[in-house]
């Protein structure tokens, strides 16, 4: 057996005792608990009490953001609600060179129909594609839509046939 003559192993430390670190290191614990730190767990320098300013984090975790209102329309049966929406353009078009598509969802079923195009004002010729195949397929009447009120669904062919169709 040979015996190796290797230096015992080493770590670096690097001893830093600034709270808004430590703060940060701890998942945004309070400064006050970091304060007491030292005496739970070997090894972390004794920190200051008080703080620096604003923690960014801190502020947007404490941000709250109002909840959407309620919507009286409720879907019994499909057809009854459909929600469409645009996304688009892409970073990169398709090999035939569309960038945008328009999702159509029921809100019953959760059934999705997807399009894609190659322009925004596409839409409605899509919209139109689409209800004539659903109407078709299960012989029931699209009733109502949601919308974000885009500007792509605020054309005035758009509109009129809303009102031709009763939606």
């Amino acid at each position: 057996m040979y015996r190796l003559l290797t230096p015992p192993p080493q770590a670096l430390v690097h001893l830093n005792t600034n709270p808004r670190l430590w703060h940060k290191r701890y998942g945004h614990l309070d400064y006050k608990v970091l304060s007491s730190l030292n005496q739970m767990v070997i090894g972390i320098p004794q920190l200051k009490e008080e703080q620096e300013g604003i923690c960014k984090g801190c502020a947007l975790g404490k941000n709250v953001k109002k909840p959407f209102t309620n919507s009286d329309t409720i879907s019994k049966e499909i057809l009854d609600l459909i929600s469409f929406d645009v996304c688009g353009s892409m970073l990169e078009n398709s090999l035939s060179g569309h960038q945008y598509y328009v999702t159509f969802i029921d809100y019953y079923s959760k059934k999705t129909w997807i399009y894609i195009l190659k322009f925004k004002d596409e839409v409605f010729e899509k919209f139109q594609d689409f209800k004539a195949e659903v109407e078709n397929m299960m012989e029931k009447k699209v009733k109502t839509r949601r919308l974000d009120n885009g500007g792509e669904y605020t054309s005035k062919e758009l509109v009129a046939f809303y009102k031709e169709a009763g939606i």
